[in-house]
């Protein structure tokens, strides 16, 4: 017969293993924590003391945390578990424990076990309204899913084709600035021959064509190198209509650049073949009426020079844009009527220079205002972006 004092400790180790596995106001997943040590002690939740494990649930508070009365009211900063089956588990205030009050928190009535007051089980139906309540919070969660989906989804396009408009404002910039900066020259060229005093000499005439000539070249070179980078370095993920066909331009017009300027340099080779036998234009510096008069006694500029320039000229106008054919003098005129057509040259110059001017100032205004709107914060994917230039009031009541 095995001696009681070997008996006893197992029998309240198994009395204690009974008592843990159905501790009263312990959630499932917190009952290990209540288990005895061997010396039949119980350790504190907040490791602040030890207390015999006999004393948990013993509707005295010995934890400072009121860890070991989960199933009384004895500790008020306790917490009570409700199982609820068939519904939601949940906490309650410790003090709300056999309070005489059936609370909807346990549905199943589990906090009332003193008699004070019968609470039946009202899981089911508690259960049964919360399925319609999540039903209704999921309808409404998820059309504001499909709308801030559709903002999204706008917003996006919205940002696309701001980033597709700056592009192209930048690549129009750069072709407008170099645009820019031609029709300065062509006012400097203009205004320089507008006040010469030797446009009425006919020798005058011819070396004014070579200087548009050279003029021009130097602005064609300009515009090729523009046109050379851009088809280089443009972004070829926008597909802009305006780069393509000047990028198409250049293709086109570069295939026989190199054969023009060939064909412009032989002319004025020849041009210079004959100049070398006109000793006679060589000294237009004096202003004076004598040096005039001997000007006006000199033979007339040779008509086979002026035609191998004008021939030049002409072959140039063919290949440049519409808008510069202004500038360039392809018939011969009298003095006055030059003195007029330069006079209106400048002008045309200063008009078109304006133009450009006023086209230039307009994009970077509208650029400006796309890199402000593409600078804001409108939520990680845009969806905030509809609220832009939107007021929203609200009535607080006061």
């Amino acid at each position: 017969m095995v001696p009681l004092r070997y008996t006893f400790p197992c029998i309240l180790a198994a009395v204690a293993l009974v008592q843990a596995s159905t501790l009263w106001g312990v959630a499932p997943e917190q009952q290990p924590l209540y288990s005895p040590h061997s010396d039949g002690q119980w350790e504190c939740l907040d490791k602040s003391k030890k207390i015999p494990f006999t004393a948990i649930n013993d509707d005295y508070c010995d934890c400072p945390d009121g860890s070991d009365e989960p199933g009384t009211s004895a500790c008020p900063n306790g917490l009570f578990y409700c199982h609820n089956e068939g519904h939601i588990p949940a906490y309650i205030k410790s003090y709300a424990v056999n309070d005489g009050v059936c609370d909807d928190a346990c549905c199943d009535g589990s906090d009332e076990t003193s008699g004070l007051i019968s609470c039946p089980n009202r899981c089911k139906s508690f259960a049964a309204e919360y399925a319609r309540e999540q039903a209704v919070l999921h309808k409404i969660h998820s059309a504001g899913i499909s709308a801030k989906r559709k903002l999204i989804q706008e917003a996006q396009e919205t940002v696309k084709h701001w980033q597709e408009e700056k592009a192209g404002l930048e690549d129009e910039l750069a072709i407008k600035r170099a645009e820019l900066s031609r029709q300065e020259d062509a006012m400097k060229y203009s205004s320089k021959k507008s006040s010469s005093k030797k446009a009425k000499c006919p020798p005058c005439n011819v070396a004014t064509l070579k200087d548009h000539i050279q003029t021009l070249e130097d602005e064609i070179d300009t515009l090729v190198t523009i046109l050379k980078d851009m088809k280089r370095d443009h972004n070829h993920n926008f597909h802009d209509m305006a780069v393509k066909a000047a990028i198409a331009g250049y293709d086109d017009f570069i295939d026989g650049y190199d054969e023009l300027k060939a064909d412009i340099d032989n002319d004025l080779l020849k041009y210079k073949e004959i100049e070398s036998d006109q000793s006679t234009f060589a000294n237009y510096e004096d202003d004076s009426e004598e040096a005039d008069q001997e000007i006006e006694q000199e033979q007339d500029t040779p008509e086979q020079a002026v035609s191998f320039v004008q021939t030049a000229l002409q072959k140039i106008a063919n290949v440049i844009p519409p808008d510069w054919r202004g500038l360039i003098p392809l018939e011969k005129a009298e003095n006055n009527d030059s003195v007029n057509n330069r006079g209106s040259a400048l002008e045309a110059a200063k008009k078109a220079h304006s133009q450009v001017n006023d086209e230039i100032q307009q994009a970077e205004r509208k650029l400006n205002t796309i890199n402000d709107d593409l600078s804001k914060d409108y939520g990680e994917h845009y969806e905030w972006l509809k609220l832009k230039d939107v007021c929203v009031e609200k009535n607080e009541g006061e």
